[in-house]
């Protein structure tokens, strides 16, 4: 609950700390959409030229790849994330070790699913994505209920929840419906 006792309302310190780490963690999606046109292009030449092996191995690239930068991201982040944080936005801005390992795996698996998801499109199973992400925003808002932690460690659990989710589920459908 918020010193204030007002469980409807985030503290003015939670509030910036919050955009601060989604401003600097969210520059890497940022990124990938404009790798994505690129990547969107050489799938549809792949799928037009009938090279399923090729589109086959930038999927596995894309899921085993998402894993090994989540966890990466999520160490490098633990050690110079909440450093970073206060030199770029302020000594009030104060992220732990552990949110910010959580926020950084949560977006590079993002990017991740960015590149799934675009491989179901281009391979015509389109139609599945929205179900996916619906199902992540449920998990996502069900983690943000049910956890018993600060505001903000909620706030950061149910973003890495979501984000699990929907790789997890972009990837398995992958796997159920092999290009």
């Amino acid at each position: 609950t918020p010193p204030d006792g007002d469980a409807d309302h985030l503290p003015a310190e939670h509030t910036r700390t919050g955009a601060s780490w989604k401003a600097l963690f969210r520059a890497p999606y940022v990124v990938a959409l404009g790798v994505a046109l690129r990547l969107t292009a050489t799938l549809t030449d792949l799928v037009g030229a009938g090279r399923w092996d090729r589109v086959t191995r930038i999927r596995h690239g894309l899921a085993l790849g998402g894993l090994a930068m989540a966890a990466a991201g999520a160490a490098g982040a633990a050690v110079v994330g909440p450093p970073v944080l206060r030199l770029v936005f302020g000594a009030e801005i104060d992220l732990t070790a552990s949110q910010s390992a959580a926020v950084a795996a949560g977006t590079l698996l993002a990017v991740a699913t960015l590149g799934l998801s675009l491989v179901q499109i281009t391979t015509g199973h389109g139609a599945r994505i929205p179900s996916g992400w619906l199902a992540a925003v449920v998990v996502g808002a069900v983690t943000l209920v049910l956890c018993p932690f600060d505001p903000l460690d909620d706030i950061v659990a149910a973003f890495l929840a979501a984000e699990v989710a929907a790789f997890a589920l972009m990837a398995r459908r992958h796997a159920d419906h092999p290009v």
